[in-house]
């Protein structure tokens, strides 16, 4: 891995990433009102744009190993 001093930290950071997706979500949802079609919506577009940023990490990562050992 690049930071292999933050491995134990792995799951602080994936908490504090939810929560920020959670926080954009909801940003996203509340202008001009909140209803469930928006916040799913809002929701998918989040899960795309982060889906985009992973799979373009990946890409960016030279070492094949080490992107199976992240998905597995």
């Amino acid at each position: 891995m690049i930071f292999t001093g933050l491995a134990p930290y792995l799951p602080l950071f994936a908490a504090v990433g939810g929560g920020v997706a959670f926080l954009l979500v909801y940003a996203i949802a509340c202008q001009g009102g909140t209803s469930p079609v928006r916040l799913v919506l809002a929701g998918v577009i989040v899960s795309s744009v982060f889906g985009s940023v992973q799979t373009g990490l990946f890409l960016l990562i030279e070492d094949i190993g080490l992107v199976q050992s992240v998905i597995a």
